[in-house]
């Protein structure tokens, strides 16, 4: 009963983001690729047979592989430097 409720949550959510990224089409001022990316995932979520067909096309690879990489870049902390104050002046 639940998975039921959260296939078609999802479905729901796919569908009014893709009816959002419509609306982007037809208005110049709404964005429309990040409606219909989030379509995609939602309907990804929906249904597993959708998800395998999305995971072999080659542009959602490489846009899956360039988020994974960008995540690490976010994850990334750089070691604390020494910050140098002003120049002694008695080293002129």
């Amino acid at each position: 009963m639940i998975k039921t409720f959260h296939r078609g949550f999802w479905l729901l959510a796919g569908l009014f983001f893709f009816v959002l990224g419509i609306i982007g089409l037809l208005l110049p001022v709404v964005p429309q690729l990040p409606f219909f990316l989030a379509s995609i995932l939602c309907f990804m979520r929906c249904s597993k047979r959708f998800s395998g067909w999305m995971e072999k096309k080659p542009w959602f690879i490489q846009l899956r592989t360039r988020f994974h990489n960008l995540r690490h870049l976010r994850d990334f902390k750089p070691k604390p430097t020494r910050l140098r104050g002003p120049p002694d002046s008695s080293n002129r």
